[in-house]
């Protein structure tokens, strides 16, 4: 995880185009080619995202690999840097090489692009966020990878979120991202009882 290391990171960035980059992909989770913003921009195959505002939050919505069309949120103070990403486009080709010039400067020669998704996803994790609601932001299409493959410290996070769930709703539990789901999803009830049930399953 570059986590800490983040700031050290973007300071030996070539340009500012790049530390904008990689700002973006680690505070959306964004993959290397969803970083593009055309259909058919350099060879994204066909991988990439839009832009909107939803309830007064920058929604991206993700064409993702495999066809999927799934949304994640853009943090408000990291619109300064989309914009400066998106008026200055480079390929996933030139990011990559870009990228590990960044490590080698910064001594992290061990570390990939992918690293960036997986440093957003454990910073929800060590944030507090649920484990649901960091799924649907990740865009998993099951919990397992989110908890298996990125969380550093994914025990403890349970614990906590299972002390922390009683007299919850789904629509407390999900918060912004109930948007996301179902309507069939919003303001059922659900006992601490249930939700400890479906932790143990998981």
């Amino acid at each position: 995880m570059i986590g800490q290391n983040f700031e050290k990171f973007c300071s030996v960035a070539r340009t500012q185009r790049d530390e904008a980059y990689f700002r973006v992909a680690d505070g959306t989770g964004l993959r290397l080619r969803e970083l593009c913003t055309e259909l058919n921009q350099f060879d994204n195959e066909g991988i990439y995202h839009t832009i909107a505002r939803v309830d007064n939050l920058w929604q991206l919505m993700v064409y993702g690999k495999g066809g999927k069309v799934l949304p994640t949120i853009l943090p408000d103070d990291l619109k300064p840097y989309y914009d400066l990403m998106v008026s200055n486009p480079i390929s996933p080709r030139t990011l990559t090489s870009n990228f590990k010039y960044a490590c080698r400067k910064s001594g992290y020669d061990e570390y990939y692009f992918h690293n960036l998704r997986a440093s957003y996803i454990n910073n929800l994790a060590l944030s507090g966020k649920h484990p649901k609601q960091i799924q649907h932001l990740a865009r998993h299409s099951d919990l397992k990878i989110t908890n298996l493959h990125y969380m550093d410290d994914k025990q403890a996070n349970w614990e906590i979120m299972a002390s922390d769930i009683d007299s919850m709703t789904i629509n407390d539990t999900l918060g912004k991202c109930v948007r996301f789901k179902k309507p069939s999803w919003v303001r059922i009830p659900v006992s601490p009882q249930f939700c400890r049930q479906r932790i143990k399953e998981i």
